[in-house]
């Protein structure tokens, strides 16, 4: 078994880590920093309406100037808008309404106005799910330093889970369920599930240092998305991994 690092040791890895710290605190920052920012767009229902810039809705207006546009609107058509957004290396609250209105999974027609012209107004639809992944792809990785930035990341993981809409929660499962099928198709009987279990018990590990109330719905989060990756994979999961979640 390993033993505690000694006091020399210690001093040797804090040596280390004080060459990358500055730049990685950064970036840390940064990545919580928009977090936070696209946190303020999860708080609140979609309502069919979002503002953008005239660029995008350029694109927008580009796509509804083509024969038959409605029947051809492409995963291509969905990476363009998220090229155009992402322009600048981040997303703000309004772009990430924006894509989140996009990427609706209840089919009907958006409200698409010009950022200081409340009357120039674009209508488009909803996209449906055959087009729509770089959207969801996108949205999901505005969260991925959350996912990697420890015990804080799981708190604003577990935030954006409780932030009180339906595409708030939606997004949170997206973004854990993705990690967690990740580990699930590495994972089998003959290896005891090993990649999944050790998931599972990071992100308890980290629940467990959260106030009560939050532990209840990082616990709802990890089941959520644990039997979403069932689901996914045709039930194949033993229902324990989920169930045993939500009643510990």
């Amino acid at each position: 078994m390993l033993g505690y690092p000694t006091n020399l040791q210690l001093g040797v890895m804090m040596n280390g880590i004080a060459k990358f710290l500055a730049v990685g605190f950064l970036a840390l920052m940064s990545s919580v920093s928009r977090a936070e920012t696209g946190l303020s767009a999860y708080t609140s229902p979609l309502d069919s309406k979002a503002v953008t810039s005239e660029g995008i809705l350029a694109l927008i207006e580009k796509i509804r100037q083509r024969p038959d546009w409605g029947k051809s609107i492409s995963p291509a058509d969905a990476q363009a808008v998220v090229d155009a957004v992402m322009a600048d290396g981040r997303l703000d609250w309004a772009e990430t309404d924006l894509l989140e209105e996009l990427a609706s999974d209840r089919i009907r027609t958006l409200a698409l106005s010009k950022a200081g012209d409340p009357n120039h107004i674009v209508t488009f639809p909803t996209l449906l799910a055959s087009s729509r992944a770089p959207i969801e792809e996108a949205l999901d990785m505005a969260w991925e330093a959350q996912w990697n930035g420890g015990d804080a990341g799981w708190d604003a993981l577990v935030a954006l889970y409780g932030a009180g809409s339906d595409h708030a929660r939606t997004r949170a499962i997206s973004i854990v369920e993705r990690k967690m099928a990740a580990a699930w198709s590495q994972s089998n009987a003959n290896n005891e599930y090993k990649p999944f279990r050790q998931i599972i018990s990071s992100r308890y590990a980290a629940n467990d240092k959260l106030p009560a109330d939050r532990r209840r719905l990082g616990k709802a989060l990890l089941a959520a998305a644990a039997k979403q990756v069932d689901a996914d994979d045709g039930g194949r999961m033993p229902d324990i991994f989920y169930s045993w979640i939500a009643a510990n």
